[in-house]
């Protein structure tokens, strides 16, 4: 608590991740790809990380949470795996009533969202646009 203050601060503490995020790649030339990869960057690239991210989805979705803003800067590659970083839109997936915390681009278009709000599906089609970037890459 600092002086003065009357209530404690708060604070989060993260691991540290080190590793280039997927936003990286999808803008790097093709020389840090092929330093990065040991080859080219392709469609099978793609696919791994698809089905790295929707991994660590199923997970949150087990544990009864939504992710909701998944998009290529909150996916870091590091050595052969990912981690999914920024956890400040997570919301319960019975959550209707919680702001909606997204990136446009990467979300369902607006009437979707004002009709059904976030639902797992919500989860499937930003991973669904995170990957077709990285599909316009390779």
């Amino acid at each position: 608590q600092e002086p003065g203050e009357a209530e404690p601060t708060g604070y989060i503490v993260m691991e540290y991740v080190g590793g280039r995020s997927l936003d990286w790649i999808r803008r790097a030339s093709d020389e840090e790809l092929a330093h990065l990869f040991g080859g080219a960057f392709g469609i099978g690239h793609v696919i791994t990380y698809g089905c790295k991210i929707l991994g660590a989805l199923e997970y949150l979705h087990a544990q009864g949470l939504l992710y909701c803003d998944m998009k290529p800067d909150n996916v870091i590659h590091y050595g052969r795996d990912i981690k999914v970083i920024d956890l400040g839109a997570i919301r319960r997936t019975d959550d209707r009533t919680s702001s909606l915390v997204y990136t446009s681009g990467y979300a369902p278009p607006k009437p979707e969202r004002d009709e059904r709000g976030f639902h797992l599906d919500t989860d499937l089609y930003t991973v669904g646009k995170t990957l077709e970037t990285l599909a316009a890459r390779a």
